[in-house]
């Protein structure tokens, strides 16, 4: 279940969301991430809300997404997975919010680990439940830890 949770506003509608599940002990941090997908708190739309989200991950359909679609990479590499997104018109405001989300995600991932991102985006539309497309930025980047038996979740998101 998600313990502490995190909202950090970045931009404009922009934030990121921080949180950790946890799963219960898994040999390798791919069961991890196969263990979340399967858990109650994989089901949410990440905006605030009290309806039932059990069928809703982000945007997208819950049954749409499974730990396949979860690619690895690793935390050197972060800086230019984010650089792909843009999430702001000006330069500067675009800057700080990079710097911003990649100090979060630099708290928890060490250098030498590695996070799994979901490969659906915002541009991933034939995923989305109907009022999907409300997320102009949707990334979730997932920090699998075995040593707790669970992982930190971050998800960017403008809406």
């Amino acid at each position: 279940m998600p313990q502490t949770e995190t909202i950090t506003r970045l931009w404009d509608y922009g934030w990121i969301h921080h949180d950790r599940v946890d799963l219960g002990s898994s040999a390798t941090e791919a069961a991890l991430v196969e263990a979340y997908c399967s858990c109650p708190p994989f089901h949410t739309s990440f905006l605030p809300t009290d309806t039932d989200e059990s069928g809703l991950h982000g945007p997208f359909y819950a049954e749409r997404i499974s730990a396949k679609h979860f690619t690895p990479l690793n935390a050197s590499d972060l800086p230019c997975y984010l650089k792909t997104i843009e999430f702001a018109d000006d330069p500067a405001d675009d800057q700080e919010a990079h710097d911003t989300i990649l100090g979060k995600l630099q708290e928890t991932l060490a250098a030498d680990r590695k996070c799994y991102v979901l490969i659906h985006t915002e541009e991933t539309s034939q995923h989305f439940h109907d009022w999907g497309s409300i997320f102009f930025i949707f990334r979730e980047i997932l920090v699998p830890n075995l040593a707790t038996d669970g992982l930190d979740r971050f998800v960017i998101g403008y809406d």
